[in-house]
């Protein structure tokens, strides 16, 4: 068996630069409209999986006294923040988009509270790190929230 060399492995480029995703209406029909969507293994993923991680601790202790009595809405509160924590973890893996409107964190988070449907496609996509191999990094730069819009840089700002 022939040598690999240990580029063949390397996936965090390609998950940075991110694969445009075609995506359909709820109903199944075909639209004009595409997301980019990260790999996992991209920086900004990680820098949001680590937040969320990190929040989730803080998320725990919600609706809790000091003595770690829990109040009757305490469940409801925790399962509200953890969802919004999803939804971030998530949008991190939008980095541009083909609608009218800028692509930033908070728009991208209402898309996908809106349109859950979609939640499952990015997570399919950005967990298949074989489509992310052989992709060409993006030298554009970043934008202040990791994501950029249509037309600006089409494909993916990096985010260092």
């Amino acid at each position: 068996m022939a040598s690999t060399s240990k580029s063949a492995f390397f996936t965090r480029g390609g998950s940075n630069t991110g694969v445009r995703v075609p995506i359909r209406l709820p109903n199944g029909d075909e639209s004009d409209e595409w997301l980019n969507v990260l790999g996992i293994d991209s920086d900004q993923w990680r820098e949001a999986y680590a937040e969320a991680k990190r929040a989730a601790i803080t998320i725990a202790t919600l609706g809790k006294d000091e003595n770690g009595k829990e109040a009757p809405e305490a469940r409801d509160v925790r399962r509200k923040a953890l969802r919004e924590e999803e939804l971030k973890l998530d949008a991190s893996l939008v980095s541009g988009w083909s609608f009218q409107e800028e692509c930033t964190r908070e728009t991208v988070i209402e898309l996908l509270r809106e349109a859950p449907y979609l939640v499952q496609i990015i997570d399919n996509v950005s967990s298949d790190r074989a489509r992310f191999l052989g992709v060409k990094s993006s030298n554009s730069p970043s934008t202040q929230n990791g994501v950029s819009n249509s037309t600006s840089a089409q494909m993916v700002a990096n985010k260092p």
